[in-house]
């Protein structure tokens, strides 16, 4: 599956309600799996990294199969998407891959650009 994104609406009583769609689902979809974990990254979740590199995406998988054995189906947020072919892989073990698209991270950027950041305000890779 591709990465899923998270998606608000409003109520007629102005109330904000959320969701999770993939390019799948169609707008009257209401199948959103369960969620007992979430976990956060701010980086894109690379399908070519191999499992069990000693790096961050490389150590998602087996930390995320740890999740699943303890709560349960969960979901995990990529501030900067998600490679399908590790949003399949999650979606076998019972992850849900969102992408951080329709969050306001402004707040984080400035915070960055405070210490990893280079003189123009560019924030380092």
């Amino acid at each position: 599956p591709r990465p899923t994104r998270l998606r608000y609406t409003m109520t007629g009583d102005g109330a904000a309600t959320g969701g999770a769609s993939s390019s799948s689902s169609t707008a009257g979809d209401s199948s959103m799996p369960l969620i007992n974990f979430c976990e956060v990254k701010m980086f894109y979740g690379a399908s070519s990294v191999p499992d069990g590199t000693r790096n961050a995406v490389g150590l998602i998988m087996p930390k995320l199969k740890r999740y699943v054995e303890l709560y349960g189906p969960g979901a995990i947020v990529f501030s900067f998407g998600c490679g399908e072919q590790l949003a399949e892989k999650l979606a076998s073990i019972g992850v849900v891959a969102l992408d951080a698209h329709p969050l306001d991270l402004s707040r984080v950027e400035e915070h960055q650009r405070t210490w990893c950041a280079d003189d123009n305000g560019r924030i380092l890779p």
